[in-house]
C-alpha cells in the first residue's frame, strides 16, 4: 500500500499544487489509517468495507476523548 501513498503524494504535489506543510498533514492522516488497517489485518484497500470505516472512525473518536 506504500506504492499507492507515493502515488497519492504525488498528485497532490503536482497535479493539486497542495503546499508541503498539507502534504505532511494529509500523509501522517493516510499513514494512521493503514496502520488501523494493518492491526486489523486488512492488507488491500478492496478489502475495506463500511465497517471497516466505521469502526476506524470511532477509534479517532476514542483517541480524542483521551487527549
Amino acid at each position: 500500500m506504500e506504492a499507492l501513498l507515493q502515488k497519492y503524494v504525488r498528485h497532490l504535489e503536482l497535479e493539486r499544487s497542495i503546499s508541503p506543510l498539507t502534504v505532511r498533514n494529509y500523509v501522517s492522516d493516510v499513514r494512521g489509517f493503514l496502520s488501523f488497517l494493518g492491526e486489523q489485518g486488512i492488507d488491500s484497500l478492496d478489502n475495506v468495507t463500511r465497517s471497516t470505516m466505521r469502526l476506524y472512525l470511532g477509534s479517532l473518536q476514542i483517541g480524542r476523548a483521551h487527549v
